[in-house]
């Protein structure tokens, strides 16, 4: 498995790109404003994309959709290539809320509303939902702490967790049971300070002082969704930076 860190900070950040990563060069989560800068930065084709999740509908999670569907049906009338659809993963109600974003962004009767029924696949989910990611791999979800409907995710091989995708979230004690299970690598929403006055998303002292003691030295942590540049470095929870890779 490998991941690239597309952009990094959060909402509200002093000047980051935003969160969003990319696994096995098709798997897009998360599609922020900034989306297609942030595919070019990275020398990632947009018509390599096979599969998008969408967290929750924050502004910073999905405002960059009108522009990638638009791109996509660019690339499909200058082509004539037969359209092959992407699966997007998301809370509900997911084709609504697209279509009603992409109609804002452009025009109610601009062709790439219509468009968004043929080039994805929908895929609503909440935390009882399971998706298959080929013979062996799983994507099981994980309700979040947050204002709105919030969904992050593990991805099993097996019965074995390999990935955790905390976003955008408080800590929740639930987080516990999924730590228990000791991943390789946890990607975790610390957009919060921890001697903050403002407690809306997770802070490294809840990774050191929580998440830690139950995974030890099983579990590597790696902060997302950033408010800005840090040079805190801890051996087992790091910092991303656009660019950054993961490989195990």
């Amino acid at each position: 498995m490998k991941i690239r860190i597309l952009g990094n900070g959060g909402f509200i950040n002093s000047g980051l790109p935003y969160n969003s990563l990319l696994i096995d060069g098709t798997f897009l989560i998360e599609a922020p404003p900034d989306l297609m800068v942030s595919l070019r930065r990275s020398e990632v084709p947009y018509t390599s994309i096979r599969r998008i999740f969408l967290s929750h509908f924050h502004g910073d999670h999905y405002f960059g959709m009108p522009f990638f569907v638009l791109n996509m049906l660019n690339y499909y009338l200058e082509t004539g290539r037969p359209i092959e659809p992407i699966e997007l993963i998301g809370p509900p109600p997911l084709k609504a809320t697209l279509q009603g974003l992409q109609a804002t962004a452009t025009s109610a009767h601009n062709p790439s509303v219509e468009f968004i029924e043929k080039l994805f696949r929908f895929n609503e989910i909440d935390a009882r939902s399971k998706v298959s990611l080929g013979k062996r791999r799983t994507l099981v979800f994980h309700q979040m702490a947050h204002s709105k409907p919030t969904y992050g995710f593990s991805i099993l091989e097996g019965e074995s967790y390999r990935l955790s995708y905390l976003c955008d979230t408080k800590w929740n004690d639930s987080f516990a049971e999924i730590l228990r299970k000791k991943p390789v690598l946890v990607l975790c929403d610390l957009n919060s300070h921890p001697d903050g006055k403002i407690k809306e998303h997770m802070t490294e002292r809840d990774i050191l002082e929580k998440a830690l003691p139950i995974t030890g030295r099983a579990t590597n942590y790696i902060g997302i969704h950033l408010s800005g540049i840090t040079t805190k470095d801890y051996e087992k929870l790091k910092f991303s930076k656009p660019g950054d890779e993961y490989e195990f």
